[in-house]
């Protein structure tokens, strides 16, 4: 009788990145009570959930926990077209533009940050001090997305348009910034100056 009544105490938690894809069924009322949406992390929670992974006593090149987080920060958050990922044509007509920022959650940090502490113990491998460094951080965040792993294949677009809290039904066109993109707008950039 006493496992019964604890699991009255008990609440379940369910998880999903794709709500469109759960049965309806469960959705009914009295089977799933509350529905939270939870949205990618800005600024401030970026530089909250970095401080998970960046407490002290961490062998790190700055002991002040700002001069470490606020230039992985900066870049991450940059909206320069070195962080341009997408480029989305809308049924409005208007394009918009997805960068590193819209694609970041705690598990996308959560990988940068052991990716920069695998760096660091490379180093330390090589004989020089064991010390985790901005450019570690940095290094990383870039390298995760360079290679592509968090960025959307070319066939489940609508996938991760779906990720990103945007309806498919609104994007007419979705595309990777490509050279061209990039020597246009310098030519643009000149012309104005």
């Amino acid at each position: 009788m006493d496992g019964i009544q604890s699991l009255r105490d008990t609440v379940v938690i369910l998880a999903t990145n794709r709500p469109d894809l759960i049965d309806p069924a469960i959705l009914r009322p009295g089977r799933i009570d509350r529905k939270i949406k939870v949205s990618r992390p800005n600024r401030e929670e970026c530089k909250s959930i970095l401080s998970v992974y960046l407490k002290e006593g961490l062998p790190r090149e700055h002991e002040k926990f700002d001069d470490m987080a606020e230039p992985f920060l900066d870049r991450l958050f940059s909206r320069s077209s070195a962080q341009e990922v997408l480029l989305l044509t809308l049924r409005s007509g208007s394009n918009r533009k997805m960068y590193w920022d819209d694609f970041i959650s705690g598990a996308v940090i959560e990988g940068i940050m052991k990716r920069a502490k695998e760096r660091a113990i490379e180093r330390a491998i090589k004989g020089e001090d064991l010390s985790l460094k901005v450019d570690d951080l940095i290094v990383a965040l870039e390298t995760e997305f360079e290679e592509g792993s968090l960025l959307p294949a070319e066939s489940n677009l609508e996938d991760w348009l779906q990720l990103l809290d945007m309806e498919s039904k609104n994007v007419v066109r979705v595309r990777r910034p490509n050279e061209a993109d990039k020597a246009t707008e310098k030519t643009i950039r000149r012309a104005i100056i």
